[in-house]
């Protein structure tokens, strides 16, 4: 039996080895751009070596500017632009509100861009989708590489996106989106629908068997964006399937210091169908409209309970209660939108990728079983008295 001599290549220490099998893999299956590497651990199972080889490997993939350590998360794949052609990738990020959710999703957002080494173009519309219009208008013919658009779902914006898209810039919408767009763009968002229809689930399995549904759509926002239709139609299943009426009241306007007309509608909705359960589509519109129902002598959950969507910590903070709510990943989603518009980077050709991220019910204490009251106009006695 012949003996081979050893290459060049077998003399190399392993370490270095290690680092060039793994440098071949990135980008490929398993090792996508904006993905994380599997932890030091499995890689070393893998490979049969101790951690410590595996982190000097590690450790020359990330001096040539391939990998990038996130303490607390992982080894981040960074995108063939910012290491092969020495330029840093340009992400516009189009906002329509800087607060409360918004700030948790652009801050994951932000945090997983920044760590893959792109510059970011930050804008914000202030709900108004004329100025949204306009600014990405202006992102036609620009040097960005992809825009990430958490947007006021107006369908003006349609064409301009279109556009965009046709420049070879991918868009992301991040949250919410006009029905239309639902097969043709990529998108991140929850799973609104069944949220929806867990909680109005929760309240019917406590008894309730007149439930209604409060929707306000804030006059920047459009009426047909994907949160709010697709919020209610899960209401709507859940009642449909117990058998029940559907009660919903609508209105567009602001919650706020200027929600006289919306205070006002809601207590007529009350009169008129004497709920003992009311959803909100948000927590913001049950937050507020919690004052109001209290200051009418209303007794949250007593006389009636509330619920509301998006699971917002704020209010834990500001409340002598929890709300019992749908909560969301508003983490995730800015997460899930970084790591999906460096893959559309890396791979320009690929279809449109849909993402919708699970959300968890979280029972709190305004919601509890209906009054045994055989009338049903004592849920409400001081508004109706008044009335």
């Amino acid at each position: 039996m012949s003996i081979q001599p050893l290459s060049d290549y077998d003399l190399l220490p392993i370490y270095i080895r290690v680092a060039d099998d793994l440098r071949s893999k990135l980008g490929t299956p398993g090792f996508e751009i904006g993905s994380y590497l599997p932890g030091e651990h499995e890689i070393a199972t893998q490979y049969n070596l101790s951690r410590g080889t595996i982190r000097r490997a590690l450790g020359i993939l990330e001096t040539e500017e391939l990998l990038s350590r996130q303490p607390g998360r992982g080894t981040l794949i960074l995108p063939p632009s910012a290491r092969e052609q020495g330029t840093r990738p340009r992400i516009a990020i189009v906002w329509t509100m800087v607060r409360w959710m918004g700030m948790e999703m652009f801050s994951a957002l932000e945090d997983h861009l920044s760590s893959a080494n792109c510059d970011i173009l930050f804008s914000s519309s202030k709900h108004d989708h004329q100025q949204e219009l306009e600014i990405l208008t202006s992102l036609l013919d620009s040097d960005v590489d992809a825009i990430v658009l958490y947007s006021t779902g107006h369908p003006d914006i349609h064409p301009i996106i279109q556009q965009l898209q046709n420049q070879g810039k991918p868009v992301i919408l991040l949250d919410r989106f006009v029905q239309d767009q639902a097969e043709t763009l990529s998108w991140v968002t929850s799973d609104n629908e069944q949220g929806s229809y867990e909680i109005t689930w929760h309240l019917i399995e406590l008894g309730h068997k007149r439930i209604g549904m409060s929707i306000l759509t804030p006059e920047h926002q459009h009426e047909r964006i994907s949160t709010i239709i697709e919020r209610e139609n899960g209401y709507i299943k859940a009642i449909n399937e117990a058998g029940l009426k559907s009660l919903i009241m609508k209105e567009r306007g602001i919650v706020g210091a200027s929600s006289a007309a919306y205070s006002q509608g809601l207590m007529e909705f009350l009169i008129t169908h004497q709920p003992t359960a009311l959803f909100f589509h948000n927590d913001v519109s049950a937050y507020r409209m919690h004052e109001v129902l209290i200051q009418n002598g209303i007794r949250v959950p007593e006389d009636i309970s509330i619920a509301g969507f998006d699971g917002l910590d704020l209010f834990d903070d500001l409340l002598p209660f929890d709300f019992t709510t749908v909560k969301q990943d508003f983490a995730s989603l800015g997460l899930e939108a970084g790591k999906l518009v460096l893959s559309l980077i890396q791979n320009p050709n690929r279809q449109s990728r849909q993402i919708r991220l699970p959300v968890k019910l979280r029972v709190g204490s305004t919601t509890a079983p209906p009054r045994k009251d055989a009338d049903s106009r004592k849920l409400l006695p001081r508004l109706l008295e008044a009335d």
